[in-house]
């Protein structure tokens, strides 16, 4: 799965510090607004999750999600904003409350999210990894080893997981005795795999196997296991009312559907 790289497209963008982009008689913006204001107002985290966003040297954002905001603001003809968020359930809340027109950044589904905003189809699905300590797992002596994510449902370890992410609930409603760290990176969260502060760490496949190709001394420590029977699907999210731009966005990602294969 490759998103081209979208360097060349001429379109204006500004990047916003503030988790607020838009004004308060903003909230709530369909399409046919966007298009007469135009601009896009994007909410996206600030952090580093590659390949999906990259912080640059210069403080920017780069990666296949940026490449993604910008191709939808070109294809709707209007001026990009990047509405910077610290987590990824501020980009809800940020969409929920009108502050921002999309919500975009390798969002999770969830039903929990769904209860507050409207997401768009899917257009990447992501496998679930634990990345566990060798040292650690080797210690709780499992019979056949590591075999199954059942066979650690009542650990009472520390787990691992990014800040106010999908995962967070997920590792509160999976392993229910543990206790759930969390942290703001993934750089963070898998050094503390690394150094026996936590026995696993849950995350995406893509984010994952990135780090550990560039770290691969880590392999060493380290265990990837998938887990079997459970996807990450990653979807926009926009503004309950704007069913309009809801529509437009679907069909965008119908036509661009070779952008992620």
């Amino acid at each position: 799965m490759k998103l081209r790289y979208l360097q060349s497209m001429g379109i204006g963008i500004i990047m916003l510090s503030t988790s607020w982009a838009l004004a308060e008689n903003d909230a709530g913006r369909d399409l046919d607004k966007i298009l007469d204001s135009n601009k896009v107002v994007i909410a996206m985290v600030d952090r580093d999750y590659p390949p999906f966003i990259v912080q640059t040297k210069d403080g920017q954002l780069a990666g296949w999600e940026v490449d993604l905001a910008k191709d939808v603001a070109s294809e709707l003809g209007v001026t990009l904003e990047i509405a910077k968020a610290v987590h990824f359930n501020d980009i809800i809340e940020m969409v929920e409350a009108g502050k921002a027109d999309i919500g975009l950044s390798n969002l999770s589904v969830t039903c929990s999210r769904a209860k507050n905003i409207k997401f768009t189809n899917t257009y990447r699905e992501l496998g679930i990894i634990l990345l566990l300590n060798r040292m650690k797992v080797a210690a709780l002596k499992l019979p056949e080893g590591m075999k199954d994510m059942r066979q650690l449902y009542n650990t009472t370890e520390a787990i691992g997981v990014i800040e106010r992410s999908a995962y967070e609930a997920a590792a509160l409603k999976h392993f229910p005795q543990a206790k759930v760290q969390t942290y703001n990176t993934y750089k963070e969260m898998i050094a503390a795999v690394d150094q026996g502060e936590v026995l696993l760490a849950v995350g995406n496949s893509g984010t994952v196997n990135a780090f550990l190709e560039d770290n691969q001394h880590l392999n060493i420590t380290l265990q990837a296991y998938q887990v079997d029977g459970f996807s990450d699907h990653i979807a926009m999210a926009v503004g309950v009312n704007n069913d309009h731009l809801l529509a437009w966005l679907n069909a965008y990602l119908t036509v661009r559907g070779q952008l992620f294969k």
